[in-house]
Order: C-alpha cells, then sequence, then structure tokens
C-alpha cells in the first residue's frame, strides 16, 4: 500500500459523481437479467422432474419436470433456505454413520428468516419473495460497487467493473434463490462506509454480513489494514478502528456459537461445513490444494499457490487501478481466503462473485482506452456465452448422465 492509498483513508473527499451516475449501473443491471431470465426460462425444459428421489439432492418443495423460471430459480441451496424459512433450525444434528451429515446449521439465517418475514407480511410463497428480495438487493450490490470503484478507481474502471460483473458466468446467482446478491451489497457497503471512518455502521454493516454467508474471516484482513494505515498515517491507534476490528471477529465467531448452544454439541457449525466435503462433489480439508495435491502431488498443491500469488500481483502492482487500500485489501484477502477453504467444487465460480475487484485487472495507464473499451467488450460478450453453459449445465438439475455440476 503506497502513501497516496493511505490518504484514501480520510474519506471526507471523495471524488464527485456526475448526475444520474447510477443510471449505467442500473441499465447494465436490468439488461443483463433480462437476458438471464430468457436463459432460465428455455433452459428450464431441460430439468427433470425433483421430487426427493435423488440422493443428497434437498427437496424442499418439489417440481414437475419443466417447472419454469421459479423452479431452476429455486434450485440447489435455495432449497435450504426454502426448509429454514419454513422451519428454522433442527435441534439435533442428522448423522450417517458417525459423522454429521448435510444440514441447515451450514447456511447463515438473515436471508431466510428475512423471506419467512417478507412472507407473512405479503402472503406470497417462497420462490416469488425469495427471487424478489435477491433481485432487489443485487440491483443495490452494483450501484454501490459501482459507486465504489468509481470513489476510488474513476468512471471508467467502475463501468467496465459493473458490466464485467454482471455478464460474468455465475452472474445469474444474483436473480436466483442464493444470498451472493445480499452479501455482496454488503460488502461494498461495509467498504464504503470504512472508507468514511463510520465505524458504528461499518460493524452493524459486518454483523448483517456474517449472518448472510460466512465471510467475514477474509474482511478482518480489510478492517486491519485500515487499521494499521490510520496508525501509520497519524502517528496513533485509533480506537473505534481497532473496536471494529474486534467486531469483526467477534462476528466471525457468532454463528458457530449460536449454532454450539441451539444443538448441544460444540463442533456443529464445523462439523456441517465438513459434511459437505465428504460429499462427492467436493474433497480434501483446504480447498484447491486438497484437490489438486490429491491429483498431482506437491506441483498441483503449488499451482494454486501460483494462482493466489498472481492475485496478490494483480492487486499490488504499481500501476494497478487506484482502488484504494480497502478495496485492494478485499481483492487479496477473499480470493486467497477462498481457495484455501472452500470445498473443491464447480460453486468456486459462483463464490468469486464477491471478489468483484479482480472484474477490472487491467493497469491504469497501459493498455491504450481504445483497446481498454475493446477488451471489456469482448470479456463481456463471452462472459455471456458463459452464462448459458453456467445455467443450462450447473442451474438446471437434468438427467443422471448430465448432473455433473453444481452452481
Amino acid at each position: 500500500m503506497t502513501a497516496s492509498d493511505a490518504t484514501q483513508t480520510a474519506g471526507t473527499n471523495h471524488t464527485r459523481l456526475a448526475p444520474r451516475w447510477w443510471a449505467w449501473p442500473v441499465a447494465v443491471f436490468v439488461l443483463s437479467r433480462l437476458v438471464d431470465a430468457l436463459m432460465i426460462v428455455v433452459a428450464a425444459r431441460h430439468q427433470i422432474a425433483l421430487d426427493g428421489s435423488i440422493a443428497d439432492y434437498r427437496t424442499t418443495s418439489p417440481t414437475p419436470a419443466a417447472p419454469g423460471y421459479l423452479g431452476v430459480a429455486t434450485n440447489w441451496d435455495a432449497q435450504w433456505y426454502w426448509t429454514i424459512a419454513q422451519h428454522g433450525y433442527p435441534a439435533s444434528l442428522p448423522m450417517r454413520g458417525n459423522l454429521v451429515w448435510l444440514n441447515e446449521w451450514a447456511f447463515a439465517p438473515l436471508y431466510p428468516l428475512t423471506v419467512r418475514g417478507l412472507m407473512a407480511v405479503t402472503g406470497a410463497g417462497f420462490a416469488v419473495t425469495a427471487t424478489v428480495l435477491t433481485l432487489v438487493l443485487s440491483l443495490l450490490a452494483v450501484v454501490l460497487v459501482h459507486k465504489l470503484v468509481a470513489e476510488t478507481a474513476g468512471p471508467f474502471p467502475a463501468r467496465a467493473t459493473t458490466l464485467l460483473l454482471c455478464t460474468s458466468m455465475a452472474a445469474p446467482v444474483l436473480q436466483i434463490a442464493y444470498t451472493e446478491g445480499p452479501a455482496l451489497a454488503l460488502v461494498a457497503a461495509a467498504l464504503l462506509l470504512l472508507r468514511r471512518r463510520r465505524y458504528g455502521w461499518t460493524a452493524l454493516t459486518v454483523l448483517a454480513l456474517g449472518l448472510t454467508r460466512h465471510v467475514v474471516a477474509p474482511f478482518l484482513v480489510v478492517l486491519a489494514v485500515h487499521a494499521v494505515l490510520r496508525r501509520r498515517r497519524e502517528g496513533r491507534w485509533d480506537p473505534r478502528a481497532l473496536a471494529t476490528v474486534v467486531a469483526g471477529a467477534l462476528t466471525t465467531a457468532a454463528w458457530p456459537v449460536v449454532a454450539a448452544v441451539a444443538t448441544g454439541r460444540a463442533t456443529a457449525f464445523t462439523d456441517t461445513q465438513r459434511a459437505w466435503r465428504h460429499h462427492p462433489a467436493t474433497t480434501g480439508p483446504f480447498g484447491l490444494y486438497s484437490a489438486f495435491y490429491e491429483q498431482s502431488g506437491v506441483t498441483g498443491a503449488l499451482a494454486v499457490a501460483l494462482v493466489s500469488l498472481v492475485i496478490l500481483w494483480l492487486v499490488l502492482r504499481r500501476d494497478s487501478p487506484s482502488w484504494g487500500p480497502e478495496v485492494r485489501a478485499w481483492a487479496a484477502a477473499y480470493p486467497t481466503y477462498l481457495l484455501a477453504v472452500a470445498p473443491a467444487a464447480t460453486s468456486l465460480v459462483r463464490l468469486m462473485l464477491l471478489g468483484f475487484p479482480l472484474f477490472w485487472v487491467l493497469p491504469q495507464r497501459q493498455p491504450t482506452p481504445a483497446a481498454q473499451k475493446v477488451t471489456v467488450a469482448v470479456l463481456a460478450l463471452l462472459g455471456i456465452a458463459l452464462q448459458w453453459y453456467w445455467i443450462r449445465h450447473f442451474l438446471v438439475v437434468g438427467p443422471a448422465s448430465e448432473r455433473f455440476a453444481m452452481p
């Protein structure tokens, strides 16, 4: 982090955005969601009936073959959220032999319980309520990402980031009953608040993030970087910044403690997380490091480490976009954390959405602006093509011969 980066943490002077700056992220989001909605409707014709007969696939609400948009938008993890919205969390953990097996405690509570509350107020069903909630919060997320990047790196990187985010392979998740959109909104909001030194609101936002997805651990790096840079710049520790770090650490521990108390098993949360690693789609305790080590030994693990080093280089190089220290810390910490702890599964494509700064990795000075625009356009078109593949082969549950991946 450079001295110029540190000065950006002051939070008093922000890049002035043009009037109606929000029009670009809103337009990009709406158009890309319409394209993905059409893809989902077409791909839904290939989905099989889901009646609970598929081993280890949670079916809270059975659907017929070719169930239409909402049937596909509530596949996979959405079924777990549906169970939580209807019945809450179990008081005891399901077992398979001596192992804790797949159960609701793997999923944070804020999203499904918010859906539950909205269902009670509106009288609408889970499928409509959850997908609309995700859509609204995902729109907020894209607008906040645009604002954050515009304030740090400038208007063109902000437009490029939001375009590549909305057209990336797993971006259809921003309109289905999943939590990537809500979590992305909270990450962007927390970064904006932290840059403005609104520490109380930052702590509350980080708490909401921890109750939405289990990603506060890498955000602790962001909080720590901010506190250290304030110490270097001002010559003293800011107790509010340090308190925010402590609040983030407590948030990381909050859900495992709740799970332990509710089930009477101290390791309920970690045992539940481990259940997904025993699932045939995943392997090993250390994410991609374990998977590649099992496949290729030390060479495989070193290949994953090399990917982590490349990410760090993209974030820390001198000619990278002037994101500011908080955004750069998140861009480095989150993907590195993900490679080390996430299950080695195709869901990594979806999980990487929260690493939104990496959607803009071109240098600030090179290549030329014209080349940058062409590059962004090509990547956006490629992303749309990959979205069809993600919807058709990841999101849609096809016949047994096709069920080789999950979103």
